[in-house]
């Protein structure tokens, strides 16, 4: 479902914020867990990077010093001092980015058709991945990821578990982030609820499900003899990440067969689009 994001100039950015903010993430957990300089520098560049690529980026600075507050607080260990220097970073940053900055006329006013408006688009968005043209059924299925994602946090909060598993955790909460910038900003348009189901904006909601696949194999898969808690959180959990799955290739699969059909005119999409003045 990406061939907005591929083809349609401008939102390459949606991909470029998403490829910086994974590898700000990824460094950022070498960093806690190694502590090389090296791992700090590749961090702040990539955050940078992100930042400046849309405004989406800039939730990697306050993702990135949350998931270090919380991982040492799981663990009982004190505060790093790398929180206090990612958050000037980011307030840095921010301030830069927003010198000069105009509402572009199109956009709708933030939360133009209420809060209810906004928490319906963003469960859906939350969960876009799993749905075509249904935004109430991205609703369902954003409720049960949300379900799963503080049973989850909650679980391994208590069992001290977080600091093992701050980048999966930082991809979620970039997503659930995101997703809260896009409800406020874009649930007033005229596409309404349906608008959640865009391609462009799945994309930075799929880490969501990525991050939960990582944490849930390897604390239920790879370390299953290890696995905290009582079993039937496992199963539980399993489950739910099991539909989930089985959601996501479904979605797909119905996907790619529509397109089949869409051939003829997507190919005439992308002509025009190639030889657009």
């Amino acid at each position: 479902k990406q061939y907005e994001n591929f083809l349609w100039n401008l939102q390459i950015a949606f991909l470029m914020v998403l490829g910086a903010a994974v590898v700000t993430f990824f460094h950022l957990d070498k960093a806690l867990r190694e502590g090389k300089r090296r791992d700090r520098l590749v961090f702040a560049v990539a955050g940078v990077i992100a930042s400046f690529s849309s405004l989406h980026g800039l939730v990697v600075w306050p993702v990135a010093a949350t998931a270090i507050g919380v991982s040492c607080l799981s663990s009982k260990k004190p505060l790093f001092k790398p929180v206090a220097g990612i958050l000037a970073l980011g307030l840095l940053v921010g301030v830069a980015y927003s010198i000069g900055y105009q509402r572009p006329s199109y956009h709708p006013v933030y939360l133009q058709r209420g809060p209810g408006a906004a928490v319906s688009f963003f469960l859906a968005l939350v969960a876009s991945w799993t749905s075509i043209h249904y935004p109430q059924y991205a609703m369902g299925t954003g409720i049960l990821v949300s379900v799963l994602a503080v049973a989850l946090f909650l679980h391994l909060f208590r069992t001290g578990k977080i600091a093992e598993h701050v980048f999966p955790w930082c991809l979620i909460g970039f997503g659930y982030a995101v997703a809260g910038m896009v409800a406020i900003g874009r649930s007033g348009m005229e596409e309404g609820l349906a608008l959640a189901l865009a391609s462009k904006y799945a994309s930075f909601t799929l880490p969501i499900y990525v991050g939960l696949a990582l944490i849930v194999y390897q604390q239920y898969l790879a370390d299953a003899p290890n696995a905290a808690g009582p079993p039937r959180i496992r199963k539980m959990v399993l489950a739910a990440m099991g539909l989930l799955t089985v959601l996501l290739l479904v979605v797909d699969g119905a996907y790619l067969y529509g397109c089949l059909k869409w051939r003829n005119a997507r190919r005439a999409g992308v002509e025009v689009i190639r030889n657009y003045r």
